[in-house]
């Protein structure tokens, strides 16, 4: 989503807030119209992040710089006081006036300001306000420092990131550490943020809750034990366990750890799923038969710990499912909205059946993590969906108005939704051929190793995905490639078209030769003359947004230009093309060595109306 549509976007809902509140005086309290939108903004923060609405009423006006601050406290899943801090700052983006690329930083005085009246709070010299209810929360505040308390604080901006703010974060959280946090949420985070939660319906991270990593803690977990048995629990060499475990128990996980718990799962609970009604339902009508009809749940912890002949519980450091997440979420959603009785029911009959895997090695985890998600169909890249790179790739993608999609169905959005955002998504397996073609210069991988491109040479040495995917890999050159790739496809006059379709994948070392194309052409004209460096792929995504007719033409012209230099070839030589990797190599040291005939790609006629 662009950035002058997301901004527009928040906007349109602090406009809301404040015609839903005329009778609050805090709505007007500044001349400028503009400057009393940061407290709407706090407001929508609260709400936006699931805080209740009675906290409204603790919110104050800064003292110098007219921002909003609020000091609250909440109970963590394990009864546990936490207590947050918040500073908003409201930015002014007029996107009529003004490029995306003009869109405003963080300040980094206005944020110094901000760490000193945090350093303020925390030292318990802070001003009084004419807010009781916020001195009444400061005075907590305090109390609870002197308790050696948890407290987060929280600046919140629509401004963009500034990385010259980023020692100053680090330095606050060293001095103040361990049981104080700072945290900035800043436009990229919330754009971020917003389409998690509006538009794949799943909650990452919440700044307002407290991340507990289940990977990293000590977790108990109740064994449910079968009258006149001796056969509940099963011991493997490998060792593995599998026992039977409550609702209660699944629930207590979910509520505590939330989707921290699915980390290396290849696929998060999908809301709208069609199998999580029927987990519902059983659990609810046919509690006693759950067991048969359901698979249970997959766990991995690093170290897996003996189990006593009489053993009610197990004490785990450390627990990821890999398996099973639908199973959770389901589970979790008919207890959390059942009544007393009902959960009485659900835990004297239901049993969940969950199979415990001790497991430091990450290769043997990721092999179990495939062959125990098998029940349902599975494509190599589900398998991928939560390493950084593509989650990085994905971030990239919100900033332009075509989202990447790192797993099957994770938006939840139908035509006329993404019509009215002004956005398209498109697959990360659309994207990978070209790019592996076109930018990494690889046409015969791309044509004739496609199952390759989701698996990692640590489960197949001739996995391509760390060569496709890595520190190196842009958002914007995946596209860009794609782009070109997309002109082939639909340019109806490009020549290699008239080739019987088993020829079709020699489409790819002509994309590969653009590439190649295109430099030389651009370096023999315009470009060389200016000086510039080009930077192709921010060029041809400027030329995708312009639609100049000249550039588009020239570019045509330079694809049709590469079709024909791949269709030249003899048809023994098409043959070691596409099973030679060195030989499409010859043919662009020849291009290099003879030199391109600038005249003949101009002089290619392009039937094309822009």
């Amino acid at each position: 989503m662009m950035i002058s549509n997301f901004y527009n976007r928040i906007n349109d809902e602090l406009t809301e807030l404040l015609a839903q509140n005329p009778s609050d005086e805090r709505t007007k309290a500044h001349k400028n119209p503009i400057q009393n939108r940061s407290y709407a903004m706090l407001i929508w923060f609260l709400k936006f992040y699931g805080q209740k609405g009675i906290y409204q009423s603790f919110i104050t006006d800064g003292l110098d710089d007219k921002s909003c601050d609020i000091i609250f406290s909440n109970k963590s899943v394990q009864e546990e006081v936490l207590f947050y801090v918040v500073q908003s700052k409201y930015v002014h983006f007029d996107a009529s006036k003004k490029a995306e690329t003009e869109f405003p930083k963080m300040n980094k005085t206005e944020f110094g300001h901000a760490l000193n009246d945090f350093a303020v709070i925390l030292n318990g010299t802070r001003w009084s306000s004419k807010n009781k209810n916020f001195n009444r929360k400061y005075e907590e505040l305090k109390q609870h420092l002197e308790k050696n308390g948890k407290v987060k604080f929280l600046f919140f901006t629509l401004a963009d990131d500034n990385p010259e703010i980023e020692e100053a974060v680090h330095a606050f959280n060293q001095t103040y550490a361990p049981h104080v946090t700072l945290e900035v949420i800043d436009f990229q985070r919330i754009r971020r943020d917003y389409i998690e939660f509006k538009y794949k319906e799943i909650t990452t991270s919440n700044p307002l809750e407290y991340a507990y990593r289940p990977e990293e803690q000590e977790i108990i977990l109740p064994i449910e034990r079968l009258k006149n048995s001796k056969r509940d629990i099963f011991e493997f060499d490998e060792p593995a366990y599998i026992f039977l475990v409550k609702p209660k128990t699944v629930y207590d996980l979910f509520n505590k750890y939330k989707f921290s718990l699915f980390f290396k799962n290849v696929r998060n609970p999908l809301h709208r799923s069609n199998y999580n009604p029927k987990i519902v339902e059983t659990l609810l009508k046919k509690p006693a038969a759950f067991w048969y009809f359901n698979n249970g749940i997959t766990g991995i912890t690093q170290i897996l710990p003996s189990l006593g002949v009489h053993a009610k519980e197990i004490r785990l450091e450390g627990l990821q499912i890999i398996n099973g997440a639908q199973t959770i979420y389901s589970i979790f959603s008919a207890y959390q909205n059942a009544t007393v009785m009902q959960r009485k029911v659900m835990d004297n009959y239901a049993r969940i059946a969950l199979r415990l895997i001790g497991s430091g090695d990450e290769a043997f985890n990721l092999q179990i993590t495939r062959y125990t998600n098998m029940q349902n169909p599975m494509e190599n890249r589900d398998f991928c969906a939560n390493d950084d790179v593509q989650q990085r790739l994905q971030n990239e993608s919100f900033a332009t108005d075509i989202w990447y999609e790192k797993r099957r169905s994770e938006f939840r959005l139908d035509a006329l939704e993404k019509k009215q955002l002004g956005i398209a998504i498109l697959s990360n397996i659309d994207l990978v051929a070209p790019y592996l073609a076109f930018y990494l210069q690889k046409p015969m991988d791309a044509a004739t190793r496609e199952n390759d491109f989701f698996v990692a040479r640590k489960e197949d040495k001739d996995g391509l995905y760390e060569t496709i995917f890595n520190e190196q890999t842009k958002y914007e050159d995946l596209y860009a490639a794609y782009f070109v790739a997309r002109l082939y496809d639909e340019y109806e006059y490009m020549p290699h078209k008239t080739l019987p379709s088993q020829f079709q994948k020699l489409s790819l070392f002509a994309i590969a030769l653009s590439k190649i194309v295109m430099q030389k052409y651009f370096a023999l004209t315009r470009w060389n003359e200016s000086g510039k460096v080009l930077n192709l792929s921010l060029y041809l995504l400027n030329l995708n947004k312009s639609r100049k007719a000249a550039d588009w033409a020239t570019l045509l012209k330079i694809l049709v230009y590469a079709a024909l230099k791949i269709m030249e070839l003899s048809v023994e030589q098409v043959g070691k093309l596409t099973t030679n990797a060195s030989f499409y190599d010859t043919i662009v040291e020849k291009l290099e060595d003879t030199g391109m005939d600038i005249a003949a790609i101009q002089a290619i006629e392009i039937k094309t109306k822009f």
